[in-house]
């Protein structure tokens, strides 16, 4: 068991030696040349430029697609809206007109002024009545319009970065 034990401290320990003495590996850029580097890279230039056209005009085309909407959801939400805004106005002009005349019948059948009051309460309730339930048409009404929503610009495509010089002091001496 004893045996076991430092056997596994010693190839432990072991591991965590060779582990912290990493050596560093040579980047692709220092073994390529110069040219080599500014070739790949006028080439990454190129794909840029052309990854920004495509990228131009999706934008373009989201945006066209954007606006064509929201002007159709202007010119038809205008018209829906005004056509319910209608509906509601005249509902609203019913309920008055029928408050009227129910409260001019119950004037004219009314005897003592406890009918007349009764007579007014019902007319009061009515009208107060038919005013609340436009109000909360109308703001249902307003709620219930949405507008397309304004697209969110995609990733732009990332510039290629312009290789550098290595400069002569930085080189071996031979």
């Amino acid at each position: 068991m004893a045996a076991a034990l430092s056997a596994g401290l010693v190839l432990g320990s072991v591991g965590t030696a060779s582990a912290a003495t990493v050596t560093p590996t040579p980047t692709a850029s220092s073994s390529i040349s110069y040219a080599d580097q500014m070739a790949a890279y006028k080439s990454a230039v190129i794909d840029f430029r052309i990854a920004m056209h495509k990228y131009n005009a999706e934008w373009k085309n989201t945006l066209a697609t954007y606006r064509s909407a929201l002007k159709a959801f202007t010119t038809k939400s205008k018209r829906m809206y005004e056509a319910k805004r209608n509906e509601i106005t005249k509902s609203f002009r019913t309920a008055i007109k029928i408050a009227n005349s129910t409260f001019a019948a119950a004037m004219k059948r009314a005897r003592t002024s406890d009918q007349r009051n009764a007579a007014k309460a019902a007319f009061n309730l009515a009208i107060s009545t038919a005013a609340s339930i436009r109000t909360v048409a109308l703001d249902a009404l307003d709620s219930a319009i949405l507008q397309p929503v304004k697209p969110t610009p995609p990733m732009k495509p990332v510039a290629p970065i312009k290789p550098t010089k290595v400069e002569k002091s930085a080189k071996k001496v031979r």
